[in-house]
């Protein structure tokens, strides 16, 4: 009789252990789970600002080429969803024009800053990142369209 009570017990402490092993096991998944989904995120957040600075460069680059450029400050550029709604995200660019030698308006330094948003900005989980790029224009360069 004592013999079945002490099998029972070790049985009891075997899937006890077990159990044990394997929460551990199934918490350290899933903590690499979320660490490889918020560094994903934080990619796609950086290149989406990426693409916003690109983005506010060109459409100054072609203001500028045609004339239309009205000055500082620009308004920020929003633009939800550049890729499609199957890629989500979003950017937000401000644009900066300086032109040094205002007498010879030929030469321009543009300044973009971008803030990419991933998934959206209002989600509360949002992963943010900031990007800063110079471009130098000269309209010496530029053939007349």
């Amino acid at each position: 009789m004592q013999e079945r009570g002490s099998a029972m017990l070790t049985a009891i402490i075997a899937v006890t252990v077990l159990l044990l092993i394997s929460g551990i096991v199934f918490s350290f998944v899933n903590n690499q789970f979320k660490l490889q989904t918020t560094e994903e995120k934080a990619l796609r957040a950086y290149y989406l600002a990426d693409a916003g600075t690109s983005y506010g460069i060109a459409v100054t680059v072609n203001a500028l080429k045609q004339g239309s450029y009205t000055g500082n400050p620009m308004p920020p550029i929003d633009v939800k969803n550049p890729f499609g709604t199957d890629y989500r995200g979003e950017f937000k660019v401000t644009v900066t024009v300086a032109n040094p030698n205002p007498n010879q308006n030929q030469v321009y330094t543009i300044t973009a800053t971008s803030e990419g948003y991933y998934p959206s900005k209002e989600d509360k989980d949002h992963i943010l990142r900031t990007l800063k790029k110079e471009y130098f224009f000269t309209t010496m360069d530029t053939p007349p369209d």
